[in-house]
């Protein structure tokens, strides 16, 4: 409750957490009395009402709207317009970003979710990136794979399912705002999925341990990662300094 509560003052996206807070509230509380539900479902909600309600009812007053989404369209009216980039080089072009200049919302989201640096303007070598994209892909599969058979697996800890829901829909929230945004604005920037995160690292970490020797696991991950930063590291330096010169 209270770190939903400071989500909201934060950031308009965090409206993504009240649907995964509520079936988590609903599911974890299933088999406890109805004295521990009335505790839960206070413990949960009074903090974000508590926090998050002055800054609402202060938006309302001022902007119309608690979430003030209506002055920040008129701020943000001078960005990139999504129907330009469709227009140019249509629906597939844009969402996907494989056209002439390779630019879209695909593409450039997912170099971003690898790396970028500099001012959006400092990218991974492509190959790296579609291997990524290719891991990334992978993970999910076998993670929605898994689904099926998490409930008659033995030794599948007890609330499994509930942590699989909650972790998928919360990332396909996060997943349709970031969606939504850019069919009004070109914004393809990972850091607009940044609250899928947590999402994206479990799903990525139950799949590679379903696939991986337990013993060696930390080491067939852990290797690549440092390998990967050692490289970016000693990559950047001669980037930085090609656009200072």
């Amino acid at each position: 409750g209270i770190f939903t509560g400071l989500a909201l003052i934060t950031k308009s996206s965090a409206v993504a957490l009240l649907l995964p807070a509520v079936i988590a509230l609903v599911l974890g509380t299933r088999e406890a009395t109805k004295k521990n539900k009335l505790i839960s479902v206070l413990a949960a909600v009074v903090p974000v009402a508590l926090i998050a309600s002055p800054w609402l009812i202060r938006n309302t007053n001022l902007y119309g709207d608690p979430l003030a989404l209506g002055a920040f369209g008129q701020a943000f009216s001078g960005t990139a317009q999504a129907a330009d980039f469709v227009q140019a080089f249509g629906a597939w072009g844009y969402w996907s970003g494989i056209n002439e200049i390779g630019v879209g919302v695909g593409w450039w989201t997912l170099r971003s979710l690898l790396g970028a640096f500099g001012y959006m303007d400092i990218f991974l070598p492509n190959g790296l990136v579609a291997t990524f994209s290719v891991f990334l892909a992978a993970m999910l599969v076998v993670w929605l794979a898994s689904l099926r058979r998490v409930s008659s697996e033995d030794g599948v800890p007890r609330g499994a399912n509930t942590a699989n829901l909650i972790l998928g829909l919360f990332g396909l929230l996060v997943v349709v705002l970031f969606l939504r945004f850019n069919a009004q604005y070109f914004q393809a920037q990972a850091r607009y999925l940044l609250p899928a995160l947590v999402s994206i690292s479990c799903i990525v970490g139950m799949s590679l341990y379903r696939l991986l020797p337990k013993v060696w696991a930390w080491a067939i991950v852990g290797v690549p990662l440092l390998a990967l930063n050692i490289y970016i590291l000693s990559w950047l330096p001669d980037e930085f300094a090609q656009r200072m010169s």
